[in-house]
C-alpha cells in the first residue's frame, strides 16, 4: 500500500497516495484539486492546519514533508505590562485557536499585543506590514523587546531568519518559497490583505497561527469579509470574544 505524503510546493500543499474519491469523503468542503501533471492532489497552503487535523483525526498514515519548525528562544523579555484590555485581546486570540483579527483603535497598543503573542507562542514568525518604513519599526521593536535581530525581506534586502519582517508586496513575491518556514504570521493593518493579489500572502503560507491587526477592517469593495478565511474571526476591542 502506498504511503500518503504531504509536501509544500510553490505556496501549495501537494498530497500523494490518496485518491480524490477518498478526499471527497473526508473533506466535505472540498478544497483539493487534481494536478494531472504530477498525478497528485493540490490545495492552498492556507489549508495546512485543517488538512493535518483531518488526517490525524482519521488516523491516516502519512509522511509530513511540509516543514520542520523549532521553538524560538527569546534573548530578552522587556515587554511592558499589558493593560487589562490588551491582556483580554491576547487571551481572546489564544482561546480562538490562535487565529483571528484584533480590531483596536489607533494608539491603543496593537503592537504590544502582537509582541506578547509572539512571546507566548515561541514559534517562527513572519510580520507583514503595508509599507517598508513599518518593517523597520517592527524590527526595532522586536529587537528592543524580545532581543531578537529579525530578518528583513524587502526594500532590496533578503535576509531570512526564523523571525522576520516584510511588506505585503514582498510577501506575495517570496511566499511561494518561504510559506512553510513560519508557524505564526502577523498581518499588520490587515485590511490591506484581502485584495486580489495581496491575499496570496495568506493563501501561500502554512502558518497555523494567524494574527491580524487593524483599527479599520472595513473595505469599500466588501472584501473585508474574506479576513475570516484568510486569518480568522474578527474580534472588536475591548469586548474581546
Amino acid at each position: 500500500m502506498t504511503t500518503a505524503r504531504l509536501e509544500f510546493v510553490g505556496g501549495t500543499l501537494v498530497l500523494t497516495g490518496i485518491p480524490l474519491s477518498r478526499l471527497s469523503e473526508w473533506f466535505p468542503t472540498l478544497f483539493w484539486a487534481p494536478d494531472h501533471r504530477i498525478g497528485a492532489m493540490r490545495c492552498d497552503a492556507l489549508c495546512y492546519a485543517a488538512v493535518i487535523a483531518e488526517l490525524n483525526r482519521r488516523h491516516i498514515a502519512y509522511v509530513n514533508d511540509v516543514a520542520e519548525q523549532q521553538e524560538i528562544h527569546w534573548r530578552l523579555d522587556a515587554l511592558h505590562d499589558l493593560r487589562p484590555e490588551q491582556i483580554q485581546a491576547v487571551d481572546a486570540w489564544m482561546s480562538a485557536g490562535q487565529r483571528g483579527c484584533i480590531i483596536m483603535p489607533t494608539g491603543t497598543g496593537k503592537t504590544e499585543v502582537a509582541l506578547a503573542i509572539m512571546q507566548r507562542t515561541r514559534v517562527p514568525t513572519l510580520v507583514v506590514s503595508p509599507v517598508r518604513d513599518l518593517i523597520y519599526q517592527w524590527h526595532r521593536r522586536i529587537l528592543r523587546t524580545l532581543g531578537y535581530d529579525a530578518g528583513i525581506i524587502g526594500d532590496s534586502i533578503f535576509r531570512v531568519q526564523p523571525v522576520s519582517v516584510t511588506t505585503y508586496d514582498s510577501a506575495c513575491i517570496h511566499m511561494a518559497s518561504l510559506g512553510n518556514r513560519f508557524g505564526l504570521i502577523v498581518f499588520d493593518e490587515c485590511h490591506h490583505l484581502p485584495g486580489p493579489i495581496r491575499r496570496d500572502a495568506a493563501r501561500m503560507s502554512i502558518a497555523p497561527a494567524r494574527l491580524g491587526l487593524t483599527a479599520t477592517p472595513e473595505r469599500s469593495d466588501g472584501r473585508h469579509s474574506d479576513l475570516s478565511e484568510l486569518i480568522g474571526p474578527i474580534t472588536d476591542w475591548p469586548d474581546c470574544l
